[in-house]
C-alpha cells in the first residue's frame, strides 16, 4: 500500500491525468468533466492499491486509467442504445419515419458531397471528420466560400 500522501501522489500523475482524458476525448469524445471524474475514481483506487516497491505509482496507473476510461465509453455506448430502444417503443407506429436519401436529395450537389463525404471518413471522432472534409475539398480546389455556403446550407436544413 501507497505510504505517499495522496496530495504529493496525485501532484506526479496529475498531467497523466489530463493528457490521457484530453486524447481520449479528441478520440471518442464524451463529456470532459464526467471523464475527468472517471480518471480521478481511477487514481484514487489505483493509489489504494499500490504498493511503492514493486512500481512506480505512474507506471501502475496508466492501464487502469486507460481501462476506467474505456468502461466509461462502454457505459455512454449502452445507455444511448437504451435511450434508442426506449424511443422507438413510445414512437407512433404510425408515424413516418425520417427519410434521409429524401432529404439529401433536396440539398445542393456541394452540401450533398459533404454529407457523403462525412459518411465516407469511417468512425472518426465527429470533430476529426469535419476537419478531414474540410482540408480534403479545399485541397480538390474548393474555394472557402464555397464550403460555407455548403455547410450553411446544411445547417439550415437540419434547424
Amino acid at each position: 500500500m501507497s505510504c505517499m500522501p495522496a496530495e504529493e501522489a496525485y501532484t506526479g500523475v496529475a498531467r497523466l491525468i489530463t493528457s490521457s482524458v484530453k486524447s481520449f476525448q479528441n478520440a471518442h469524445g464524451g463529456d470532459w468533466h464526467e471523464l475527468l471524474s472517471d480518471a480521478h475514481l481511477a487514481f484514487a483506487e489505483t493509489r489504494a492499491r499500490h504498493r511503492e516497491e514493486e512500481t512506480k505509482l505512474i507506471t501502475y496507473l496508466y492501464p487502469r486509467l486507460r481501462g476506467s476510461l474505456l468502461d466509461s465509453l462502454k457505459r455512454r455506448i449502452r445507455q444511448a442504445g437504451r435511450q434508442v430502444a426506449t424511443l422507438e417503443e413510445g414512437q407512433d407506429r404510425d408515424r413516418e419515419r425520417f427519410d434521409f436519401s429524401g432529404f439529401v436529395g433536396e440539398l445542393s450537389e456541394d452540401a450533398q458531397t459533404i454529407i457523403y463525404l462525412a459518411f465516407e471518413c469511417g468512425d472518426k471522432a465527429p470533430r476529426k471528420k469535419r476537419m478531414w472534409a474540410v482540408s480534403y475539398l479545399l485541397g480538390i480546389g474548393w474555394a472557402a466560400d464555397r464550403l460555407r455556403k455548403a455547410l450553411a446550407e446544411i445547417r439550415e436544413a437540419l434547424c
